[in-house]
């Protein structure tokens, strides 16, 4: 095998695999909230279309909310999202018209109000939050060395110029210090492990640190 091209700098977003489940139930709540104002503008409109100015409105919303986890469905390969986007925004605010509607029809439609708004507020934040934590969860590679987040309290960040070698799975990458010390970073949790362990090993490799492969050898090494 041949040791793949190394760039100057590269930042590899990690795919998840607890996010994508989390992913999956974010989908299947924005699908919720796009039927839920379909189903209700809908009606709406056949009534009385020439006064149905608002479900028009929200018709456009549920339509372009299903467009939109379409969209998303087709580029799930990507593990780096963008951020929340108009078209959940103009969702949010439309299922919270709803929900302020149906608070002023009496206390008989509160359950169904209250319902609307935790769609509505769920849509609006849950984009935001999602890209942020994907946004958090990279490593990042350079010259220097390379660092990174995969969790909430696993920060770290490793100069090349400090190891004496590396023990590399795409399980676990362990960074044996000039110290004496070891930096382990897990790499169980990700979808894309292979294409980081591949990376970290061809930068070791470049830099003539030693090179041990451990484990389900799936990492890239040079051709003998």
């Amino acid at each position: 095998m041949t040791v793949p091209s190394v760039t100057q700098d590269r930042v590899i977003y990690l795919d998840l695999k607890r996010r994508r489940k989390a992913e999956r139930a974010s989908g299947m709540m924005d699908l919720l909230a796009a039927l839920t104002l379909l189903f209700t503008a809908v009606p709406e409109i056949m009534k009385n279309p020439a006064a149905a100015g608002m479900a028009y409105l929200e018709a456009a919303a549920g339509a372009g909310l299903l467009i939109s986890i379409l969209r998303e469905f087709k580029r799930k390969e990507n593990a780096h999202h963008s951020l929340v986007g108009w078209t959940e925004v103009f969702s949010a605010v439309m299922l919270m018209m709803d929900s302020v509607k149906k608070f002023e029809h009496g206390p008989r439609h509160y359950p169904l109000a209250s319902a609307y708004a935790f769609l509505s507020i769920f849509v609006l934040v849950k984009g935001h939050f999602l890209a942020r934590v994907a946004e958090s969860r990279h490593f990042r590679f350079n010259e220097d060395g390379v660092s990174g987040r995969s969790g909430w309290f696993t920060k770290f960040h490793v100069h090349w110029n400090d190891l004496l070698g590396i023990t590399a799975s795409i399980d676990a990458i362990l960074f044996r210090r000039k110290d004496g010390g070891v930096t382990r970073v897990d790499l169980s949790g990700l979808h894309n492990a292979r294409e980081v362990s591949d990376e970290i090993v061809s930068r070791a490799i470049s830099k003539g640190i030693g090179v041990r492969v451990t484990g389900r050898n799936d990492c890239a090494l040079p051709a003998s």
